[in-house]
């Protein structure tokens, strides 16, 4: 593990923290994983490996600072959705074009992410479904969060598991790639009389 850090570390040294996310953790999930099908690595290597690059990517968050002006930023899964790197990576990278970020995990109900979301402030809530999210029940977590959360606070979604949906659900944002997050953070227009001190 100590060679596994020191080679992250390495790759890190090199690249932004979006360019390290796109193109060296991405692949590396993936050969970990192609490298556990093909029964050349264990279980626990994998599960090892993850969680060691859920525990930098954590640590590289928390050295970078929010930006004023650029939203705040609830990340969370829906119930039912287990994996949980697509959106530690996504977080990740909207943390380094300097939104604020908040990762509240999973399983929450909706009602209660509705409440976070209030409490915290943000301006966004931002979901992560895999590809392994049963594909009937994306649209309808969309649509009834959509419901429960006051219009000013955006939705965005996530993950290859909205590739599933036709059409994007009225009122939710959705991020394909690392890009399309850039973009979003940089379309982000600042609600009016936040930037106002008196406020």
């Amino acid at each position: 593990m100590a060679g596994f850090g020191s080679s992250l570390a390495e790759e890190r040294a090199k690249r932004t923290l979006a360019e390290f996310v796109r193109y060296t953790v991405a692949p590396l999930l993936i050969g970990m994983g192609d490298a556990w099908a093909r029964d050349e690595i264990g279980i626990h290597h994998e599960h090892l490996g993850t969680s060691y690059i859920e525990r930098y990517l954590h640590a590289q968050i928390l050295t970078l600072k929010p930006k004023p002006g650029l939203p705040s930023i609830l990340f969370a899964r829906p119930p039912l959705e287990q994996h949980f790197l697509g959106l530690l990576m996504m977080e990740a990278v909207l943390a380094e074009q300097g939104a604020r970020t908040i990762n509240i995990g999973s399983g929450l109900p909706s009602n209660n992410l509705k409440l976070a979301a209030i409490s915290c402030r943000a301006d966004v809530v931002a979901l992560s479904f895999s590809v392994a999210y049963p594909e009937h029940r994306v649209a309808p977590a969309l649509l009834q969060l959509r419901r429960l959360l006051p219009i000013q606070i955006q939705i965005w979604a996530g993950g290859a598991g909205v590739a599933v949906l036709r059409k994007s659900p009225k009122g939710v944002r959705i991020i394909l790639d690392i890009e399309d997050a850039v973009v979003a953070i940089s379309d982000w227009v600042q609600p009016a009389g936040l930037d106002d001190p008196e406020v």
